[in-house]
């Protein structure tokens, strides 16, 4: 009527053995397919560390710009300021020729004859 308990035990352990071996074989496949997509992003990675450590040494750069930008603003406040002081010194240079220039005018007017006749040459 019924199997027997030895053909029944049998069963039941190819049963779990071909459960097992779907499990296994769907994990197995499973595997296979994580490592496959791995492979292609494996391949990206030197270009990835590459770009990442140009990135570092920008960033690095970077956070020097403050620093020279300060240096840079001090600099033409103090070229500003050095400017102004060169160019009153001009002006009063420019005043000091002019005036000298004046002078020698008026005492080329008291060495010269009356009307610059006379110079002596024939």
């Amino acid at each position: 009527m019924g199997a027997s308990p030895a053909s029944s035990g049998t069963g039941t352990l190819s049963a779990a053995a071909a459960c097992y071996t779907l499990v296994s074989d769907a994990r197995l496949s499973g595997a296979v397919q994580a490592l496959e997509r791995w492979d292609g992003v494996a391949a990206a990675l030197p270009h990835v560390a590459d770009r990442l450590q140009s990135l570092r040494e920008v960033h690095r750069e970077a956070r020097a710009v403050p620093g020279r930008l300060t240096a840079l603003e001090a600099a033409v406040r103090g070229l500003d300021a050095q400017l102004g002081s060169d160019t009153a010194l001009l002006r009063e240079l420019q005043a000091g020729l002019l005036d000298l220039a004046h002078t020698v005018q008026a005492n080329l007017a008291l060495l010269t004859p009356a009307g610059g006749a006379g110079s002596g040459k024939a």
